[in-house]
């Protein structure tokens, strides 16, 4: 199952801002790979301690793709 993971430091997202980033990441995520949305998962992961360019204040996020299987 291709999963697109996103970690960011910021505490404040609300609901619908997090459904739109799962919503457009998966579609992204199924386009790319070429698989069907039914089997693409996101996760949004916030509130996480991040540090990028010496700053762990500014809002940033990390995303990584995880993929098994031939493309």
């Amino acid at each position: 199952m291709p999963l697109l993971q996103i970690q960011t430091n910021l505490s404040s997202v609300t609901d619908t801002q997090k459904n739109e980033i799962m919503s457009q990441g998966a579609q992204i995520l199924a386009d790319e790979i070429g698989k069907s949305l039914a089997f693409v998962m996101v996760v949004v992961d916030e509130g996480k301690s991040l540090y990028f360019q010496g700053d762990s204040q500014s809002p940033c996020l990390y995303a990584s793709v995880k993929n098994i299987g031939i493309l």
